[in-house]
């Protein structure tokens, strides 16, 4: 059995919006995520979504995020 996937969120410094950790840039005031950014968990993982589009699959199998801290 393979581990469940989950995504991240990062919340913009800019407007406060949490975005989904695939977006580079924030959905609600067009924002660019910079490193000051950090990856974060949902509060509780249980009720996160789990992924199961085979594209983002892919990119969570892909490797390590340089700037995600749970992937370091």
């Amino acid at each position: 059995m393979s581990e469940r996937q989950i995504e991240m969120t990062w919340r913009c410094t800019m407007c406060g919006y949490q975005n989904l950790g695939r977006h580079t840039v924030c959905q609600s005031c067009g924002d660019a995520k910079d490193a000051s950014e950090k990856y974060e968990m949902p509060a509780d993982t249980r009720k996160a979504r789990t992924v199961t589009q085979p594209s983002l699959l892919a990119i969570a199998r892909g490797g390590a995020n340089w700037r995600c801290p749970y992937c370091r």
